[in-house]
């Protein structure tokens, strides 16, 4: 008997952990979907009339990023930055915050060139 609850216990466990990343997956992209698709969606709404596509609110968002992320590459978009660095740091909250964003971003540009 003793030996069917430690084999009992042992599957329950590992059930529960195939089950925990599963659970906070779907979690993680409701929440995604409720903060950015929604948010974003009822934002342009203020501005222009757009029909209820789910996901088009964060649609908008990644191809925003990607403009973003092409400005950011050129020499112009390099000096802006620079720029908007150099403002943040005369401004003592905002400096530790902006620090604290660029070194995550560093960290995780690092972690991208492997």
């Amino acid at each position: 008997m003793k030996q069917f609850f430690f084999h009992a216990r042992s599957y329950i466990f590992r059930g529960l952990l195939a089950v925990i990343p599963l659970l906070l997956s779907v979690l993680a992209v409701k929440f995604l979907y409720e903060m950015i698709d929604k948010r974003v969606m009822s934002f342009i709404d203020n501005f222009v009339h757009v029909r209820q596509i789910p996901g088009l609110g964060i649609l908008l968002v990644l191809v925003c990023l990607y403009f973003i992320g092409l400005v950011v590459s050129n020499v112009l978009g390099r000096e802006v930055f620079r720029l908007i660095e150099r403002i943040s740091e005369r401004i003592p909250f905002v400096k530790a915050i902006y620090q604290v964003g660029k070194q995550l971003s560093e960290s995780l540009s690092l972690g991208e060139g492997k």
